[in-house]
């Protein structure tokens, strides 16, 4: 069973909310966090109170909330009801009041966030179930956390990560618009940024041609394959030169360009300037 609502008063698509994910957002917090809050003055609930059995929380905060389940319970957000069950991802827009409701308890994963990317942003699904990919969603949000105090830009690429993948699972599951090879590749582009891709390579592996991807990319983005895998590994470059402070050798690894020169051409290409001017003008 998936993060379905149970009321209908909502159409479906209207569970999704655009958040823009042409760049990295910034991470304004990111945890592991008990349910319901064991203290409730370190937390940003607005109202705590139990009711039977339940225990009440209300929030309406001033960013982007995400979380990532591994227990039961439900949120009721503008009078619809989300059931969450290990394995929910939820992402709620800020200045949305929204309530949960816990019956047991559990710990979950949360990130506050303000997007970086042009508005008006690529649709997310506010609540679904992740399916198979929970455990490797799981380990890139850990990861994100453990490494978020020392080294927050790669934190805010792995959350960047998540967001592709829950994009992609969402048009997935309600039907959306979206060829499942070209979303596959989308998702592997966004997860294996730093192997060795090739369009060909891809377009065997999701089992068509790479004509018929390229046609599928030129129709979703506006160009092929190939350009949009370097399109994205730039755009994750800019941000770590921007917003971290490794080397530009270390960054053309990590964007799967590994060869320095060229990587160094690419970027000169795309932004008018290379990697360490950039750097430093910023």
């Amino acid at each position: 069973m998936g993060c379905r609502k149970e009321t209908i008063s909502m159409d479906r698509r209207e569970a999704f909310f655009p958040f823009p994910l042409d760049a990295p957002p910034r991470l304004l917090d990111i945890g592991r966090d008990h349910a319901p809050p064991r203290n409730p003055k370190q937390t940003m609930a607005s109202l705590i109170q139990r009711r039977g059995n339940a225990t009440l929380v209300r929030f309406q905060v001033p960013f982007w909330s995400m979380h990532l389940y591994m227990y039961e319970a439900s949120v009721e957000m503008e009078g619809d009801l989300y059931p969450i069950e290990p394995g929910c991802v939820s992402l709620i827009p800020p200045g949305r009041a929204y309530e949960f409701r816990y019956e047991g308890e559990g710990i979950h994963f949360f990130a506050h966030l303000l997007p970086e990317g042009p508005v008006p942003g690529r649709p997310v699904a506010v609540f679904q179930n992740m399916g198979l990919d929970f455990p490797h969603i799981k380990k890139q949000f850990e990861d994100a956390v453990d490494c978020f105090s020392e080294h927050p830009s790669r934190s805010e690429a792995k959350i960047w990560d998540i967001l592709w993948e829950a994009k992609v699972w969402g048009e997935r599951r309600v039907g959306e618009k979206g060829h499942p090879a070209l979303e596959w590749v989308v998702k592997k582009v966004e997860t294996a940024m730093g192997e060795h891709l090739k369009g060909g390579d891809l377009a065997r592996q999701a089992g068509i041609s790479l004509r018929q991807l390229d046609r599928l990319f030129k129709a979703r983005f506006g160009k092929t394959v190939a350009k949009y895998i370097t399109a994205r590994r730039m755009a994750r470059a800019k941000h770590l030169i921007l917003h971290s402070s490794r080397p530009v050798k270390w960054i053309a690894v990590e964007v799967g360009i590994p060869n320095l020169q060229m990587f160094n051409k690419t970027f000169r290409r795309e932004f008018g300037v290379s990697p360490r001017k950039m750097r430093e003008q910023s």
